[in-house]
């Protein structure tokens, strides 16, 4: 999975930045803070690792989190919030909240439920029309927007 995503960063880039494709936003920003929930979202922290590289960053603060950077992606100026916390020594969660996207959206709208492939792990989870687990076929689909 790792390398798809790796090719389809560099795909975004060619043209536009990542910055312009809302599902790619969609799941970078899955956060489980947003609904009262314990958990964190595998293709979320395999997203925002293998973007790193598209990003200036820089380390901040914010109220209630363990670790906090500030991003702006290099190819557009967009901004986004690194926040990252830890629950207990077995979970913790990282997101990437949008501040500012200053580019137009061009990829295809987002769906709910979210399909997930590696999916979630965790102690409390938001309800099915939220999050679904698909096979790896579905949201390969669904991050290269072929459906």
């Amino acid at each position: 999975m790792g390398l798809i995503i790796e090719n389809l960063l560099k795909d975004y880039n060619i043209n536009n930045s990542q910055c312009s494709y809302p599902r790619f936003i969609q799941i970078i920003s899955i956060d489980c803070c947003d609904c009262g929930h314990s958990f964190k979202s595998y293709e979320t922290e395999l997203l925002i690792e293998k973007s790193r590289k598209y990003f200036n960053i820089e380390k901040t603060e914010y109220e209630n989190e363990c670790y906090a950077e500030k991003w702006n992606c290099k190819k557009c100026g967009s901004e986004y919030m690194l926040l990252w916390s830890d629950f207990s020594v077995a979970l913790e969660r990282t997101t990437l909240k949008p501040i500012k996207i200053n580019v137009k959206q061009i990829g295809r709208n987002v769906k709910k439920p979210i399909p997930l492939f590696k999916g979630l792990v965790g102690y409390s989870f938001p309800p099915k029309s939220e999050i679904e687990s698909v096979n790896y076929e579905k949201f390969k689909r669904y991050i290269l927007e072929i459906e």
